[in-house]
């Protein structure tokens, strides 16, 4: 398997060396804090976002044809991942547990799956839209999420906006001043030194604030919470996660992780990196190594991964030259678990908390939604309805919501696919759009339509309204030309109108004829028997050629209908008669 490590290691250097070792170090120092941070985002100990960040790092880069990917826990899987398994399980019980690392080895499983079915073009089922709407709704959702820590009161953690602001209000007497002050501190000073530049190891800094201020004026007794004590060493391997109940229940939850996770990782390879790095990447080879990641960590207790853009930009940013750099991230922590992992004892929950709320900001893109309010209205609803339906009820439901308006939004844009009636221009032998052209002249005894949409089930019935339309204007009209460039090859219910087109036509006394196919549409058309009900006679390469074989004879046109004729044979599916259709 041609991966970018194994053919980086052909030519590689010390060089190289260097800037691996500096990047991987940066995002090493980024990533501990961080992985803490956002496994108690997802509902479970800290220590778990230190797994989830260990094994894939250490499987993905021998996966990959990505050079900077830098893959582990991040936030919106962590919501993702609480909003989904705690509608089953209660956060912080090893059933919780169990579903936990049970929907990152099921969302793996559907990575894998779909790298087999090359379903790498799965970002096209998820608009701009509604990708935008669901992850700004989920930023929100997670810095909200995350108020509870940072004043350090004790509530039920919810998915819902609206419960989790009214459990806040209801117990905002019972603020820890002290927790607020340190959450905000750490706040403002990674938002300081990310305004210095982004591979300041802020997050790092605050951690190590944040314990020497709690050990040095005992504020644990004045009710900040601590992280407490971890497992020290690295993880076991573990199947228990097998025997966990309701698995059935998770699998829309990870069908979510597994889509999400992809199409976020594979934009972030899409776009760090030079231009020639970003389109080396494959996306059934992405799907693959992302969904082995998972499998495997999940042996380990690791919660579902995916790429991170922060970490991912910081790691070209620093030097970073190929996946080696993912390694040696991977070894740090490795020696962080076996060695250090106390060193966090006393580190303050709320620092964590400060930590999360500021990874998010640039989730709630405010600027997108401008954007698509000016360019497209439809489009911001497709945004809007996403972003309130996440927003009130909930992961899944957001990004079902969002799937189906979108889909809707496509089944409003084409319901009614517009069409010309074409013209000659004078003097020339080129036909447009009289609409548009004043001075295109349509034939008196010839009827040219133009449909450059598609046409499929929704659709299909307007070739025939349009033409009965159209009768009524240009009544002495003894020919109709279909232009149809198209390349989507109509669905059965579009081919079954074309044959009433063609009866229609006939019943009426007008000789139907077809310019402009593309071979896919020829192909169709010959497979169908729609070319034999027609008669190849009745098929022209351009417009021009059709009139002109109208008004001088065919004769001249022999060149024309032989091209016109040209279509592949289908090896796998049969070819149906004409009579089929009646």
């Amino acid at each position: 398997m041609k991966t970018s490590l194994f053919a980086d290691l052909k030519r590689y250097s010390l060089k190289k060396l260097g800037g691996d070792l500096i990047a991987g170090l940066t995002v090493a120092v980024i990533l501990i804090p961080q992985g803490m941070a956002y496994s108690l985002l997802a509902g479970l100990k800290p220590i778990y976002g230190l797994y989830a960040a260990l094994v894939p790092l250490l499987i993905f880069p021998f996966l990959t044809t990505s050079k900077y990917l830098s893959i582990g826990p991040v936030a919106l899987m962590s919501i993702i991942i609480l909003g989904g398994v705690s509608a089953i399980a209660e956060p912080g019980t090893s059933e919780y547990l169990g579903l936990v690392i049970a929907s990152s080895f099921i969302a793996g499983i559907f990575q894998i799956a779909f790298s087999f079915m090359k379903l790498g073009n799965l970002t096209n089922f998820l608009s701009k839209p509604v990708m935008s709407g669901f992850i700004s709704a989920a930023g929100v959702i997670i810095a909200i999420s995350q108020l509870k820590f940072l004043f350090s009161l004790e509530l039920p953690r919810r998915v819902s906006v609206i419960n989790m602001v009214k459990d806040l209000a209801g117990d905002i007497t019972n603020v820890n001043w002290f927790s607020l002050a340190i959450g905000l501190g750490a706040m403002l000073i990674i938002i300081f030194l990310k305004k210095i530049h982004k591979a300041i190891p802020g997050a790092l800094i605050v951690v190590i604030l944040g314990i020497i201020l709690l050990t040095g004026f005992d504020l644990e007794q004045e009710g900040v919470p601590i992280i407490g004590e971890m497992p020290r060493g690295l993880p076991d391997v573990s199947l228990a996660f097998f025997q966990s109940k309701n698995i059935i229940e998770l699998l829309p939850t990870c069908l979510i992780i597994a889509l999400i996770g992809f199409v976020g990782s594979y934009s972030i390879s899409r776009t760090v990196g030079r231009l020639e790095e970003q389109l080396a990447v494959q996306p059934n080879r992405e799907l693959f190594a992302l969904g082995l990641s998972k499998v495997i960590g999940s042996f380990f207790s690791a919660m579902p991964s995916t790429g991170s853009f922060t970490r991912s930009a910081i790691n070209y940013e620093v030097g970073a030259r190929t996946q080696i750099s993912s390694l040696i991230t991977g070894l740090i922590l490795v020696v962080t678990l076996l060695y250090f992992n106390n060193a966090f004892y006393y580190l303050p929950e709320p620092i964590l908390a400060g930590i999360v709320i500021t990874s998010v900001f640039s989730l709630i893109d405010i600027n997108q939604a401008r954007r698509l309010y000016l360019i497209d209205r439809r489009d911001f609803i497709v945004f809007f309805i996403t972003f309130i339906s996440t927003l009130l009820f909930g992961i899944t439901t957001g990004v079902i919501m969002g799937v189906l308006s979108s889909f809707t939004d496509i089944m409003f844009r084409t319901r009614k696919p517009s069409y010309a009636i074409l013209g000659k221009l004078e003097n020339t032998s080129v036909y447009r759009n009289i609409n548009r052209y004043p001075e295109a002249i349509p034939h008196r005894d010839i009827l040219i339509f133009r449909f450059s949409q598609s046409l499929y089930f929704a659709n299909a019935s307007m070739m025939i309204d349009a033409l009965q339309k159209e009768r009524g204007v240009y009544q002495e009209i003894e020919y109709v030309i279909i232009s149809f460039p198209t390349f989507a090859v109509p669905d059965a219910t579009a081919t079954f109108y074309f044959f009433r087109l063609e009866a229609y036509c006939r019943s009426n006394d007008l000789r139907l004829i077809f310019t402009d196919l593309t071979g896919p549409v020829r192909d169709h058309f010959k497979r169908v028997g729609f070319t034999e009900k027609l008669g190849e006679e009745n098929f022209f390469l351009t417009v021009k050629d059709a009139c002109d074989a109208i008004h001088n004879g065919d004769v001249g046109q022999e060149l024309s209908k032989d091209y016109s004729k040209q279509a592949n044979r289908y090896k796998r599916r049969p070819s149906i008669s004409p009579k089929f259709w009646e």
